[in-house]
């Protein structure tokens, strides 16, 4: 195990460099350890929806300060001298010297670097590239018992293609090259072994193997699930009693009153010390009523009303707070609401991550997908951090989508076949299929990206700071007959109090009006024209209609859908049909 000390940010620790992920150092490549090694500190965090939802006691901010809080292990263990090329595994370079810190070449004293290629498994295993094995099924193979590698470039170019690999023992001299090597066709000679060095154990597996590089973007999709905070628990007192909400939880009713009082509780909070302990056990009773877990479906139901409710009773000191901005008069026909979140808080968790393959793309999978665990035996927390900012949520006029879609028969037959795309690539890679991708979840996911790019022109923030959380429920949604087309738009920021505002006033009813009409005038054209509204470029792995990055992708930290079931004809229509799109007529007239 590498101990050196490294600074990563809170979030870094649990999307990009979360547990089982390679980082790339100065001299060096490590992978970062499980839960099982993590350091028994950092702040805990509460959010009962979320911990509802994951079946979780509570959640553990990651420690980035100090030394060895992130504990890594070298990783790939084949290394590379820079100077004499020879390839060869960590322990022999380093000799009978342990000293993670000074890895270098005994023959030539230098500093070595790690090999480019790793092998992974769909199950999230992965190991260090099969260097041997690669030279024994040669056509040429060589028969060594322990042959001595070298890996050299044989051209003038830094591709696979010259790159060689070879032994040096005497009277072999065998050779090949690593033309092929990125073919997992060349590979059907192996299977998985169930390495999980970040776990420093081993699984059962007999999958298929993938070369990789290892800096490559597929070796490591981090899968979070997250909840905004909504009334009660935004509330000031339940932001009091999540502090220390491990020792009222527990403690018996007879003591209650005695140690609120000690601790000045009521004080702080300026109530009465009866409503103090009341809130304590009602809380109690409430999550021992619910201990049955929830989806994240119903965790976005709760949100989206919430954020509609726009409750008047202003607690100052709360991590919700929404207020009504009037729709313009001219855009009341498209959109029937605009609610300005003065402030949120919301807490991300990382539950696992995937290898080649992304995680399921619907929200409300991403908690029963498979995907590659964090620890060995399953813990009663998940990493987590807590943000806070502010947004504008949208909500579109119900009636006029369904005027839209009545004699719409072009977007249904966009969607539908974006629809069967989806189907059958869930069938690929065994996700199960919970939703139709609807004209509904095209039209608000679209309107999102447009106002995304819109906004970062206008607002003062990157496009990559605006994340989106879409509330789109078409049809009955759960038990209910609740129907909503909309988004929230957000910024939020770890380890502060929440941003300057600049994004709520853009959702003021003049500064709304400005921004939704330039953002359509905008979607109405791309510099990929007519490609790009046709979809010429047809991939077959692709689910996206009219959407490039000229017009509508933006950063996959701020799509929660991973720039996927997008197209702009549903805002402004197609070139032979330019009155087929949502928002066509507000900028025809």
């Amino acid at each position: 195990m590498a101990n050196k000390p490294r600074k990563l940010r809170r979030s870094q620790a649990i999307s990009t460099f979360g547990p089982g992920s390679i980082i790339d150092l100065k001299d060096e490549s490590v992978m970062m350890l499980g839960l099982d090694y993590w350091p028994d500190k950092g702040d805990i965090i509460q959010e009962p929806n979320l911990q509802r939802a994951l079946r979780v006691n509570h959640f553990k901010s990651p420690s980035t300060d100090g030394y060895k809080d992130l504990p890594v292990v070298i990783f790939p263990e084949w290394l590379v001298c820079p100077s004499c090329n020879r390839l060869a595994r960590l322990e022999t370079f380093m000799g009978l010297f342990k000293d993670y810190n000074k890895i270098s070449c005994l023959r030539c004293k230098k500093k070595v670097y790690p090999a480019r290629l790793i092998v992974a498994c769909s199950h999230g295993h992965i190991d260090d590239f099969p260097w041997i094995e690669w030279l024994r099924h040669a056509s040429n193979p060589c028969k060594c018992e322990k042959p001595d590698l070298i890996l050299y470039s044989s051209g003038f170019t830094a591709t696979l293609a010259d790159l060689v690999v070879k032994c040096k023992n005497d009277g072999c001299g065998k050779s090949r090259p690593l033309a092929g090597a990125m073919n997992p066709n060349n590979f059907l000679f192996m299977r998985c072994n169930g390495r999980r060095p970040w776990l420093l154990d081993r699984d059962d597996c007999d999958a298929t193997v993938f070369p990789l590089q290892r800096g490559a973007s597929n070796v490591y999709f981090s899968s979070q699930v997250s909840s905004i905070s909504i009334p009660p628990w935004s509330g000031s007192l339940n932001k009091k009693l999540n502090k220390n909400w491990s020792i009222y939880k527990a403690m018996p009713e007879s003591a209650l009153m005695a140690t609120v009082e000690g601790m000045g509780l009521h004080h702080e909070l300026k109530m009465p010390l009866h409503d103090v302990v009341e809130a304590i056990l009602t809380r109690r009773r409430e999550e021992q009523n619910e201990q049955s877990s929830i989806s994240e479906l119903d965790i976005r139901l709760q949100e989206c009303r919430a954020i509609q409710k726009t409750d008047a009773v202003r607690d100052l000191n709360a991590d919700f707070k929404t207020r009504n901005s009037p729709v313009h008069p001219e855009l009341q026909d498209w959109i029937s609401r605009v609610v300005l979140v003065d402030r949120l808080r919301e807490v991300r968790a990382l539950i696992g991550f995937s290898r080649v393959d992304s995680p399921d793309p619907d929200p409300t999978q991403r908690i029963s997908s498979r995907l590659a665990p964090l620890s060995r035996a399953r813990k009663d927390w998940y990493p987590a951090i807590e943000v806070f900012g502010e947004g504008i949520f949208i909500e579109l006029n119900q009636e006029k989508i369904n005027r839209w879609l009545h004699n719409n028969n072009l977007m249904k037959i966009r969607s539908a076949d974006l629809n069967k795309k989806y189907l059958d690539i869930c069938q690929q890679r065994d996700w199960v299929p919970s939703r139709i991708i609807s004209p509904q979840l095209l039209l608000a996911h679209s309107f999102s990206h447009a106002l995304i790019r819109q906004l970062a022109m206008e607002s003062g923030y990157s496009s990559s700071s605006i994340r989106e959380r879409l509330y789109v429920f078409p049809q009955n949604a759960g038990d209910t007959d609740f129907r909503c087309t909309g988004f929230l738009l957000y910024t939020s920021t770890p380890d502060s109090e929440g941003s300057l505002g600049g994004l709520v006033r853009q959702g003021y009813t003049d500064n709304f009006m400005n921004t939704v009409r330039s953002a359509i005038v905008e979607s109405s054209w791309c510099s990929r024209d007519p490609l790009c509204m046709e979809n010429y470029e047809y991939d077959p792995g692709s689910l996206n209609q009219a959407a490039c990055h000229s017009c509508m992708l933006i950063s996959e930290t701020s799509c929660e859908e991973f720039n996927r079931f997008l197209d702009r004809a549903t805002l402004v229509g197609t070139i032979d049909d330019q009155y087929s799109g949502f928002f066509s007529d507000l900028i025809k007239e």
